[in-house]
Order: C-alpha cells, then structure tokens, then sequence
C-alpha cells in the first residue's frame, strides 16, 4: 500500500469503483471475465511414480480436480498490439487484454492462470500493482490463447 490517509475511504472508495467496473461489463453473465485455475491430480496411496511424477503402471488413472472458476468485478481493456516488423513467416498481431481489479477482488482470483472473457481464453502473464493509500489496485497482463494473427 502507499500508505494511509484518515481522509481517504477505503470501503467507499472500493464499493463505488466496484460498481463503476459492473457497469462496464457485459450483461451476460457467460461473458464475463471468469477466472480459472490449475488443475491438479492425484495418485491412490502406495502408487510409484517415476520422475516426471507419472505413475510407473499406465493402468492407474489419475482423479483430477479443478477448482471452480470464479467471477469478481474487472475492468477490462482490450489492447490490439501490433508491429511493421515482418519475418519470414509475417507481420503478427498479438491480442492482449489488461484486467484491473481491487485488492480484495484480486485476492479471490490471484493464483488463476487463465481468464475467460466473451469467450475467447487469456493466460494471465504479467501482474502489476499500484496503491491508493489504503487499496491496492492490481493490473493483469493478459495475452489470447492459441491464436497467432497476421
């Protein structure tokens, strides 16, 4: 935090940005930013593994688990960077959003590695932080999954 203000409220001040970043969002729920995180998996008690952490019998199967996705207020910047620099396969174009939460927003979602937003996945690349006095407002790079644009 950038420190402390008796004058500045901090419950206000989140309630009132918090409102500001729903007004912005699409009205469809499905089309909000949803954030997902890492799956994990686990092996039956006594199962041997090998270096990679996979079991050594093929036979045993994994019980993978996923935990929900979660959906907290974002603003959401779409950012189209492109550049004249052409190699020998072309010109690329990467789509790039830039997500801006509040701290208690973010703290729900900060071990997410991917975002949904109007369909289309994000991985979460870069995280930056900025205070107000007591909130500390958090900015998502995020970078389109599996698309290359020419």
């Amino acid at each position: 935090m950038a420190g402390t203000n008796p004058g500045f409220d901090a419950a206000n001040f989140r309630t009132q940005i918090q409102n500001t970043m729903i007004m912005g969002l699409n009205s469809q729920s499905q089309l909000k930013p949803t954030f997902y995180f890492q799956s994990s998996s686990t092996y039956p008690a006594g199962t041997h593994l090998d270096g990679d952490g996979k079991p050594i019998d093929a036979r045993i199967q994994a019980t993978v688990t996923s935990p929900d996705p979660v959906q907290v207020p974002a603003a959401v910047e779409f950012v189209g960077d492109s550049s004249n620099d052409e190699d020998l396969t072309g010109t690329y174009r990467q789509t790039r959003v830039l997500l801006t939460l509040l701290d208690t927003d973010y703290a729900q979602v900060d071990d997410a590695i991917e975002v949904d937003i109007d369909a289309h996945r994000y991985v979460i690349n870069d995280v930056h932080t900025v205070g107000l006095f007591d909130v500390n407002v958090y900015q998502l790079a995020c970078f389109r999954k599996g698309v290359e644009e020419s």
